[in-house]
């Protein structure tokens, strides 16, 4: 009764499209019937790594943290999330992996989905930079504190990558850096020689990590 983080994970050498429909299958309903057992409403954590989960046992009302990889081609990301992200949700982290996801495109200027999380301060997103932007779009940019897009090796434009920074950024001070791979933009409050990042909206981190996917 005191469980509150759960990481399910399949893996191969070869990769998931190796193994055997069949016994993917097996294991994916052996891994949601336990899933259904332990929608414990202390669970705070759960992560889902190469998993085809039924959205109705994912009981996004009690965690904090929500980890998904999306190996499903044949159920777009925003239905599925649109099923689990109810309204006021608490998470306060969300990573998505999106690289072997299915994700619509809407027409140029249309509004899509737009999810209300209130208390989600981290957002993780790893594929192609165009669908961790179409996704980043539906989330409130200006209440994150932390920001993380994984691209691999791609060249985007610094007016795309300003889409995923708030209008209006907190603090007095920024650090810019870029090392290798991964670049890294920080805002934060300075006073006194010292820097301030803790309590809400002190501080907001951007990091793009554009290498190369295996």
């Amino acid at each position: 009764p005191m469980l509150d983080g759960l990481r399910f994970q399949i893996t191969s050498d070869l990769g998931l499209w190796s193994i055997p429909d069949a016994d993917l299958t097996r294991v994916e309903n052996a891994v949601s019937s336990l899933l259904g057992k332990l929608r414990n409403p202390l669970l705070r954590e759960l992560q889902l790594d190469g998993l085809r989960a039924p959205p109705n046992i994912i009981n996004a009302a009690s965690l904090s943290s929500l980890s998904l990889k999306f190996v499903d081609a044949e159920t777009s990301v925003e239905d599925y999330l649109s099923d689990i992200l109810v309204d006021g949700a608490p998470l306060v982290s969300l990573s998505l992996d999106l690289w072997a996801a299915f994700v619509i495109f809407g027409p140029s200027g249309a509004k899509g989905t737009q999810f209300q999380l209130p208390r989600l301060r981290k957002l993780i997103l790893k594929g192609p930079f165009n669908r961790c932007m179409h996704l980043s779009a539906m989330f409130s940019v200006q209440s994150l504190e932390e920001i993380h897009v994984e691209i691999g090796q791609t060249f985007i434009t610094p007016d795309k990558i300003a889409k995923l920074i708030p209008s209006n950024p907190p603090g007095d001070r920024a650090h810019f850096e870029i090392d290798g791979d991964l670049i890294r933009l920080e805002f934060f409050h300075m006073s006194d020689g010292f820097r301030h990042v803790s309590g809400p909206q002190n501080r907001f981190l951007f990091t793009l990590d554009t290498h190369s996917v295996q």
